[in-house]
């Protein structure tokens, strides 16, 4: 009789916890996942923070967190993690009554991009090892992970040489608009120059002495298309981390930046335009939108979450990225090597006709960007800003793949109207992109092509009897010859991989 009592007790305990179990087991659990940084760059060290809490009175024996992040993420401790399409990783918890454990996940990043962590996948059994019980929290944090710093003696070279040709140039023109002082009459000085009130003052002649021509204005172009049907993802990732780097010397040099890209955001979809500005915060804003560019699907799973969420419907007309802290004067870095007046490159209102883009060494097939999935009505290129889950506001077009890199560009302004450097960034670029970037240079702006190449590229040159010079006549093998349209300075720029 007691041996049925013994079981009968047992069973009515098995039963009960299964029903405590099948209906509390979740209630008041929390799983908090957070990227104790909200950037790094390519190869540091990051850290993603898992917070666990049993908010109740019934304990979890077992509870199982399981979590996707990219495959680029390489965690240190590599217990309960498989690698195939994505990082797959499976924590295991035992939990108390009201307790809370707090681990630390440390990883590398080893790829620039933007990741989001959307969702946590928890698994639980009862005392007795029965379920599962499964459950889904949403989760919201993103890491961005920045392109990789590079040489920092080229980049400074090569700011430094197209900012002091500005410097140089600009000396020609001064802003009559922007009295600064006035000093002794000297020779050569005008008599239109002579400020006569001063003279009825003094007795002697002064004349008026004006600031210079506005500070110069930097926009960068970034092409991330080619000119194939296949690119070397080296060649896209040199292009990024060259933009990355080039903004970040000019803006520490004063002179506020912009960019400018056919490449797709991860998270709308849509291509990336930063307005120009300057400070530590437009740093961290470029930095940012070079992130999200996405070189493989080209946006198209952010076009679609876009869309899903309403976000894509919901963008209106394009507002400045803002820019930072106004920045002081540049700083003057030496004459280039050529002169001529400087005029500003800076976007303008007016779009030129849309061109293909892209066009590199190796000759393919030229093809027409991919648009991406269908969006409702076309909407006026320049237009469609939204800020994507990261917060960060940025804004591209949904339509006019082609011409858009160039809308705005085309013209070079007049002296005075600041403006003036425009830095153009590809490994490959089709005639008509040349035959643009020939129009704006020929307007008066300073202009700097940077064609990123790897020791691959090298070969292929070698093997074709040809040497790798920036300002040769001949230099694509087999193909025409890009100096023709574009006759300006190249800056062959050699990457590691």
């Amino acid at each position: 009789m007691r041996s049925l009592w013994i079981i009968a007790s047992a069973a009515l305990i098995y039963l009960l916890q299964s029903f405590l179990y099948a209906k509390y087991w979740k209630k008041g659990l929390k799983v908090h996942l957070e990227f104790t940084q909200g950037a790094i760059c390519e190869g540091e060290l990051g850290e993603l923070k898992e917070v666990v809490q049993n908010r109740k009175r019934l304990p979890l024996p077992f509870l199982q967190v399981d979590l996707q992040s990219h495959r680029s993420f390489q965690f240190v401790d590599q217990t309960n993690t498989a690698v195939s399409d994505q990082v797959y990783r499976r924590d295991i918890y035992s939990l108390l009554p009201y307790q809370q454990i707090t681990r630390t996940l440390a990883f590398v990043g080893t790829k620039r991009g933007y990741y989001p962590c959307r969702e946590a996948e928890l698994v639980g059994r009862t005392l007795f090892f029965e379920g599962p019980f499964v459950d889904k929290q949403p989760q919201d944090t993103a890491l961005y992970v920045y392109p990789k710093a590079i040489g920092a003696e080229q980049v400074e070279m090569a700011c430094q040489e197209m900012l002091g040709e500005y410097q140089w140039e600009k000396k020609l023109f001064e802003d009559p608009f922007s009295f600064k002082g006035i000093r002794d009459y000297g020779p050569g000085d005008s008599f239109r120059q002579v400020n006569w009130k001063a003279f009825a003052r003094t007795g002697e002649l002064k004349v008026n002495v004006y600031e210079h021509t506005a500070m110069a204005r930097a926009q960068i172009l970034l092409n991330v298309r080619g000119d194939q049907i296949w690119t070397e993802e080296v060649l896209q990732e040199g292009g990024v981390r060259i933009a990355a780097a080039m903004a970040k010397q000019w803006i520490g040099m004063g002179v506020p930046v912009g960019i400018r890209t056919n490449g797709r955001d991860v998270c709308t979809g849509r291509q990336i335009l930063v307005e120009p500005g300057a400070g530590p915060d437009h740093v961290t804003r470029i930095l940012q939108a070079l992130s999200r560019i996405d070189l493989i699907g080209q946006g198209r799973a952010g076009r679609a979450w876009a869309e899903g969420s309403g976000a894509w419907a919901a963008a209106g007309p394009a507002v400045s990225a803002g820019p930072g802290p106004t920045a002081g004067p540049a700083v003057p870095a030496g004459p280039g090597p050529t002169a001529g007046p400087a005029v500003p490159a800076g976007p303008g209102p007016t779009a030129g006709p849309a061109v293909p883009a892209g066009s590199g060494p190796t000759a393919g097939p030229a093809v027409s960007a991919e648009p991406g999935p269908t969006a409702g009505p076309a909407v006026p290129a320049g237009s469609d800003r939204t800020a994507g889950p990261g917060g960060s506001a940025l804004s591209g077009t949904a339509v006019r793949e082609d011409g858009w890199l160039w809308e705005g560009v085309e013209e070079g302004g007049r002296p005075g109207e600041g403006g003036g450097l425009l830095l153009y960034i590809a490994a490959g670029s089709r005639d008509e992109d040349l035959a643009q970037l020939e129009r704006i240079r020929q307007s008066g702006a300073v202009v700097r092509w940077i064609r990123p190449y790897t020791w691959r590229q090298e070969e292929q040159y070698r093997r074709a009897g040809l040497e790798r010079t920036a300002g040769q006549e001949q230099i694509d093998a087999g193909k025409g010859q890009p100096q023709a349209i574009y006759r300006g300075q190249i800056i062959e720029w050699r990457l590691e991989g």
